[in-house]
């Protein structure tokens, strides 16, 4: 028994209930640490501290400003911050090239877990993610039509989730340009 056991089970629970669940996911960066290189050459993931040095390094090239810089950026909110001060510095687009540059997904496949967590009966997909691995993992699930969500207009055209067979992607904050990316 894991000591969140019960949780667990209700999440069991939500997810297979005659009819289709209602249980939504929430997937972060983490999750596509789980994703398979399309060769061993192509570079990793990169973590919140590998963004947020690129971006004090480009913000703070002076060493001392730097370092004060790093030591201010921890955690999810630091990285907020800091990227607010790159988009007034240098304006959204480059905001957004520098993470699409700094994202490699075309470098990656989805892995495993990719696939079957698509395949589980959710009611919806929510990611925060700028890679395209959950998309592309949908076709690994063959009973279920996947619609992706990328800005608030597309909820009026999209089908509502009908017993667990059309649940949607939900990508969160993002840009659409950035999913112009071949799936």
């Amino acid at each position: 028994m894991l000591p969140d056991q019960s949780h667990i089970n209700r999440v069991r629970d939500a997810l297979w209930v005659s009819k289709g669940g209602r249980a939504t996911v929430m997937l972060g960066a983490g999750f596509s640490r789980n994703a398979n290189k399309k060769s061993v050459s192509r570079k990793d993931f990169p973590l919140w501290h590998d963004i947020t040095t690129k971006l004090c390094e480009l913000l703070y090239p002076d060493s001392s400003d730097l370092k004060h810089a790093l030591s201010q950026a921890a955690g999810t909110s630091g990285f907020l911050k800091l990227a607010q001060e790159y988009k007034v510095a240098f304006g959204r687009d480059a905001l957004d090239t520098l993470i699409d540059e700094t994202i490699p997904d075309d470098d990656y496949m989805p892995g495993d877990l990719h696939k079957r967590m698509v395949r589980l009966p959710w009611c919806d997909i929510f990611t925060t993610n700028w890679d395209t691995l959950i998309e592309k993992s949908s076709i690994f699930a063959a009973d279920r039509n996947y619609s992706t969500i990328i800005r608030p207009e597309q909820l009026i055209s999209a089908p509502p989730t009908q017993n667990n067979k059309t649940p949607r992607i939900f990508k969160i904050k993002q840009r659409h340009h950035i999913h112009r990316r071949r799936l």
